[in-house]
């Protein structure tokens, strides 16, 4: 048997009794964090909490190996993501591989920032589009997630952006890979506007930071204001909010850091 199980957005508290009841049941536990991370714990914070070892793979063991599935095959394993499984992920094909081998599956939900930052920021979330992620690849980034959200802008609707997270060898919660900031993923979103010809352009974003931690922090305002801004400690991520409903633009008036005089003036 093959579970998939999210552990939610900050540390290893935001699993849910069912999954919390999967890890300490499961013979074997397999985890992978370059899709996300937890970053208000560690990987022997997660193991302590549930009495497991876990065995962190790397995208090649997940996607070109078959060492899950054939683990499943005759034990109860357990696969663990950051976030909702199957949210932002690939791991639909794993799961497909593990029913086309005979083996049973079956998931378990978690919290995704998919829609924290929907209550967030308080803006409605009927009203998102398709969402998009700004990479950094050697210092390249491709103009795509500008497109997405110009797309989204032009239908009236709101864009989560996810922002690139690259994890290194160690996976402890300090000095391992590197996460690309809010006001990073402002300053390449601007950088794009050269390669992207439209009429349309970004005039408002807000960045998000910690979903899922005591201390979640939200700011907003013109892309530029965004860029110079610190949003301390990672993950974060951006929306460029379509036209703010009244209710919407209370919500973030009165939760978040939002400049709308900055933004309105510039109009």
């Amino acid at each position: 048997m093959l579970e998939f199980v999210g552990l939610g957005l900050y540390d290893e508290r935001d699993v849910t009794l069912k999954g919390r009841d999967a890890i300490r049941a499961a013979d074997r536990v397999y985890a992978e964090f370059y899709t996300s991370k937890l970053t208000g714990c560690t990987v022997e914070e997660i193991e302590d909490e549930h009495d497991v070892d876990i065995r962190v793979l790397d995208r090649d063991e997940v996607e070109d190996s078959d060492e899950v599935v054939d683990a499943a095959e005759d034990s109860h394993v357990v696969f663990l993501t950051a976030g909702d499984t199957m949210v932002s992920t690939t791991h639909g094909e794993l799961r497909v591989r593990a029913e086309e081998q005979g083996v049973s599956t079956s998931l378990v939900h978690a919290p995704s920032a998919s829609s924290a930052a929907a209550g967030a920021t308080g803006l409605q979330n009927y009203r998102f589009g398709r969402s998009t992620s700004i990479v950094d690849r050697e210092g390249w980034t491709p103009p795509s997630p500008l497109k997405v959200v110009l797309e989204n802008l032009e239908t009236d609707l709101h864009t989560l952006i996810y922002l690139d997270i690259e994890v290194g060898e160690d996976e402890g919660r300090e000095g391992d890979g590197s996460y690309m900031s809010a006001g990073e993923g402002a300053e390449k979103l601007l950088e794009m506007e050269e390669a992207v010809e439209s009429e349309e352009e970004v005039e408002f974003l807000v960045g998000v930071a910690r979903l899922g931690s005591g201390d979640p922090y939200i700011f907003g305002g013109r892309p530029e204001d965004v860029v110079d801004h610190d949003f301390g400690d990672p993950l974060h991520l951006l929306v460029a909010p379509a036209e703010l409903h009244e209710v919407e633009r209370r919500y973030l008036k009165t939760m978040g850091n939002v400049n709308f005089e900055a933004v309105e003036n510039k109009r």
